[in-house]
């Protein structure tokens, strides 16, 4: 009976409570609701809170964390929810009043829903509770300098054709993959975003990319392929380079090659490119305009047509050129730079050209831009011609002057697939283009200042070379249009000239450039009475020669140039024009010059890779001439003496790859070579090139007093090869005594790059060879030399700042070298240094000393030493003279490290030691700590240092690649250590 009751009691017990809540939700109803309405009130405060700060967080530029981002869902979610149950037509009858009884039924489900929605809502509010930070400052993104200005994977168009041609060049069963598209729409920046995308997915071995343009310059394309896979084709037969590409492009395991604007079929096999069985590791990705260049000539199976950008993202790109990103919806401007941002029709180059045109253009100007694009012109460009032509021509008129107009008209005139500064200086200069400028010097100036504006708005390009200058394709056939019109130019470009223009438009011509065009039989004269420039350029199927009347009826002209001509002598009635300023003679077969003499007011005169033997006596008359370009004129071995030294107003002499055989003082007027002291005559000269083979002919009162740029060797060990580009070169071996060189002297106050070879009578570089410290050198070599004890002696020297901008050392060969510094270095001596080699310095023993250390730790990213049978520690952290004591050697730091080379360095104890203690006996003396942020550290140690230091070496590894290489390749470290041991069995 007991464990009845018992059991009748517990089931008493759960009964009554859920009864009791549930008769609850009956009479609680009303505060049910209440209670829901209020905490979802708290609940909204709460949400306007957070999205405050939300909104101040992305006004900020801030990114909001997920989690608020959740949160904000949750309760947005919940507060629809309690907004439909509030709006529940149950609630009607779910109350008391005076007509009828509240239906129980909805009474008892509205009033427990309400009590789990507020259960809910408490959850919710709980949860921000937990929300410890609103948002986050995301990392700055990488800005590509595209035409699209943030790059292809903004623009949804470009990323999904990206993407495709990613996945093309994954799959094994496409070896070729074209792009075709109208020029200007993009191709080439796809490109290159492709060679981003493959390099960081790590896709292939090795990316190679060369424009092929119409003319297929076999060795162009062949020279591009090779640098970018390091190697160097020397002038062999055509069919020798491609063998020796053919071979070093199937050591590539992956290869990807790109050629660049093909207009016609490309033999591969010519260029030097293996292919399909022969390489079933290379793909190709061909671009072109013309689908069936790549599919019915070229054979690809895949390809893809780059279109124009779709209206939406036409109009991001406009806006952002335009500076247009704040405009409001009711702007007055908006209908108007809409209707601008359409007629570009999505072509990249058109909307890029006419929005910076218009940026902060008033609305009057804006109209008058829209009723000019829709006029159109009777350019005919691939179906896309009157918009394009239209809006470059809009670009052309926007610009600020006359000077900036004609540069761009003259370098699409002139421009090949690329076009070098120096050849577009010789033209300004020859046709006096700049106003109030009267000198070689500032018309450089000025042609920079105006090339740099011409790139500020798309209509020039960059390129890898700073001396080359490239047009994008669409903007240089607009250009040559307008010139046509504006400026009567008559421009072929690679085609066959049938016929030349009619008398009347040949009247009113003031420039014909006929660019490797085949032009046939040249005519006995062409009257064109207005004619300033003259440019032919052979094709190798016209070897016509230049009739002797051929220039009778240009008497007007100003320049004049014939490129790749062959003929015994230059046409007589070139003597007839008196106003000629240029003439340029480059890559031409010429044996008879001589009336270039009469030529008096001429000012540039180009030789360059000319088959000149000598210089005629006439040329002295030239004496107004400014530049003489005698770059790669190999042949020549003869300039009589004093013609030179009447060039009074010469300023640039380049004699690169040229003559060198100059006499010493003793020259006189019988025939024999010209001497250095003519130069001393020559009181403007501020740029020469020269190689002077024997410097013993410059024991005179030799002077370089105004050069501001120049490259000169001096010595018979040097080449003209180098991979700095600087404004001053210096490579100098003399065997004759330094110090009675002035004139070198001179030239080392300013040097930016320094070769040295054997210096007699020279100790101390710093200190003898420039007293300031070499303020303006980026680059040093110093090489094969019996005295120079030390690169920097400040013992009982005055304090100097040292090499403060220095970026490569590179030392070899110092046989008496014993210190790289001795002495106290000022603050920022040393302070760029980037790179240092040493090479077989037998009297090494360490290449820092602390005090430079502290200069270069946070600059240095290649250390190289090599063969220097003494060299014990590559830091010495022991007492200096003059030198700071408080010397911590834990904190050691090369902050930008990437490279440390050690090789066959039989002594080496220690990377650092204290001059004080004894030398590193055991693992624990390795204090030095390198911290390399991005690349990995390769270590070449000669055998005798592992064998011997096995345990010390071993340990080093263990200990601190773990902070600074991925534990793979600390693995590998140790195992081939370990290998290398155990297989000589110590």
């Amino acid at each position: 009976m007991e464990v009845v009751l018992a059991i009748a009691g517990k089931v008493g017990e759960y009964m009554v409570a859920p009864i009791g809540r549930q008769l609850g939700y009956l009479f609680c109803y009303g505060s049910n609701l209440d209670e829901l309405r209020k905490k979802a009130e708290k609940l909204e405060e709460a949400k306007e809170n957070v999205q405050h700060s939300v909104d101040a967080a992305r006004n900020n530029g801030e990114e909001i964390e997920r989690g608020v981002l959740n949160w904000l869902g949750r309760v947005d979610e919940i507060s629809v929810q309690v907004k439909n149950f509030q709006g529940d037509a149950r609630h009607a009858r779910a109350g008391c009043t005076n007509l009828y009884c509240p239906n129980l039924w909805s009474r008892h489900q509205l009033s427990r829903r309400a009590k789990k929605m507020a259960a809910n809502i408490v959850e919710i509010q709980g949860e921000k509770n937990l929300i410890e930070k609103i948002s986050y400052l995301p990392a700055p993104k990488w800005i590509d300098t595209a035409p699209t200005p943030a790059g292809y994977d903004a623009y949804e168009s470009r990323a999904k054709i990206l993407n495709e041609i990613m996945e093309a060049l994954k799959d094994p069963n496409h070896d070729m993959i074209g792009l075709y598209g109208l020029g200007g729409v993009g191709k080439t920046t796809l490109l290159e975003d492709i060679v981003r995308k493959a390099e960081k997915d790590n896709l292939f071995d090795v990316e190679v990319m060369t424009t092929v343009t119409q003319t297929q310059e076999v060795y162009k394309i062949q020279k591009e392929i090779a640098e970018m896979l390091g190697m160097k084709l020397g002038e062999d037969s055509e069919i020798i380079r491609a063998s020796r590409l053919h071979d070093r492009l199937k050591q590539e395991k992956n290869v990807l090659v790109m050629l660049d604007d093909l207009w016609e079929r490309v033999d591969l096999s010519k260029i030097g490119i293996p292919f399909g069985s022969e390489h079933k590791g290379c793909k190709l990705l061909l671009i072109s305009r013309d689908q069936e260049v790549l599919t019915n000539k070229m054979g690809a199976k895949k390809f893809f047509l780059l279109g124009v950008l779709p209206e939406e993202e036409a109009w991001v790109l406009f806006k952002q050129m335009a500076g247009l990103e704040n405009l409001k919806e009711n702007s007055e401007f908006l209908s108007t730079t809409t209707e601008v941002a359409k007629m570009c029709a999505g072509l990249p180059i058109a909307l890029v050209t006419v929005g910076r045109a218009l940026r902060n253009k008033s609305l009057s100007e804006w109209r008058d831009a829209l009723l000019q694009l829709k006029t159109p012109t009777c350019r005919d460009i691939s179906g896309m011609e009157e918009v394009v032509d239209s809006s470059i021509k809009l670009s052309y008129d926007y610009l600020k002057s006359e000077e900036l107009k004609n540069t761009f008209l003259l370098c699409a005139m002139h421009m090949g697939y690329s076009l070098h500064f120096t050849d577009l200086l010789k033209y300004s200069v020859g046709l006096g283009l700049f106003s109030g400028i009267y000198t070689i010097k500032a018309a450089r100036d000025r042609l920079n200042t105006l090339i740099g504006k011409l790139k500020a708005k798309c209509l020039l390009l960059g390129s890898d070379s700073n001396d080359r200058l490239t047009m994008h394709d669409v903007v240089r056939d607009v250009a040559i249009s307008m010139a046509s019109r504006l400026q009567h130019a008559f421009v072929k470009r690679y085609e066959k000239l049938y016929a030349w223009p009619e008398e009347e438009r040949l009247r009113i011509c003031t420039t014909i450039s006929l660019r490797e065009s085949d032009i046939g039989r040249l005519p006995e004269g062409i009257d064109c009475p207005s004619l300033k420039l003259f440019y032919l350029g052979n094709k190798e199927s016209n070897s016509s020669p230049i009739p002797d009347s051929f220039f009778q009826g240009m008497r007007g002209l100003k320049v004049v140039d014939l490129t790749e001509m062959s003929f015994s002598h230059l046409p007589s009635s070139i003597t007839l024009l008196k106003n000629l300023q240029t003439l340029c003679l480059d890559f031409c077969m010429v044996e008879d010059i001589d009336v270039i003499g009469e030529l008096k007011n001429l000012k540039v005169l180009s030789l360059i890779s000319s088959d000149i033997k000598q210089l005629p006596y006439a040329l002295g008359h030239l004496t107004q001439l400014q530049l003489l370009d005698l770059h790669n004129c190999s042949k020549l071995e003869l300039i009589p003496s004093n013609i030179i030294s009447n060039f009074k107003k010469l300023e640039v002499l380049n004699m690169k790859n040229s003559f060198s055989g100059w006499e010493g003082e003793e020259a006189n007027s019988k025939g024999i070579n010209a001497s250095l002291m003519e130069l001393n005559n020559l009181h403007d000269l501020n740029t020469l090139i020269i190689w002077i083979r024997d410097p013993s002919v410059m024991s005179g009162d030799f002077l370089f007093n105004k050069l501001e740029r120049y490259k000169i060797l001096i010595g018979d060990v040097w080449n003209w090869s180098g991979k700095h580009k600087t404004s001053r070169c210096l490579k100098l071996k003399l065997n004759i005594n330094f110090h009675i060189v002035q004139g070198v002297k001179r030239l080392l106050e300013r040097v930016e790059h320094l070769h040295l070879d054997e210096l007699s009578s020279v100790e101390n570089v710093l200190y003898e060879l420039n007293g300031e410290g070499f303020p303006s050198l980026k680059h040093l070599l110093i090489q094969n030399n019996v005295e120079i004890e030390y690169i920097v002696n400040s013992k009982n020297f005055e304090f100097i700042h040292a090499f403060p901008i220095l970026e490569s050392l590179v030392i070899h060969n110092l046989i008496k070298l014993e210190k790289i510094c001795i002495g106290q270095l000022s603050v920022g001596s040393f302070g760029k240094l980037q790179e240092i080699k040493l090479k077989s310095c037998h009297k090494l023993k360490n290449v820092f000393a602390f005090s430079m250390v502290k200069s270069l730790s946070s600059s240095l990213l290649k250390i190289e030493v090599s063969e220097c049978n003494v060299m014990q520690e590559i830091v010495i952290l022991g007492r200096e003279e003059n030198c700071n004591d408080n010397i911590d050697s834990q904190n050691l730091e090369f902050h930008q490290l990437q490279s440390l080379t050690l090789q066959n360095l039989p002594s080496l104890i220690s990377f650092h030691s204290d001059e004080k203690t004894p030398h590193m006996k055991n693992e624990t003396d390795w204090h030095m700590t390198l911290f390399l942020r991005r690349y990995d550290v390769t270590l070449y140690l000669s055998f005798s240092i592992i064998r011997y230091y096995y345990v010390i070496f071993f340990q080093y590894i263990h200990e601190y690649t773990q902070c600074w290489v991925g534990s793979h390749v600390m693995d590998v470290c140790l195992l081939v250590v370990h290998n290398l041991v155990t297989s000589r069995r110590m």
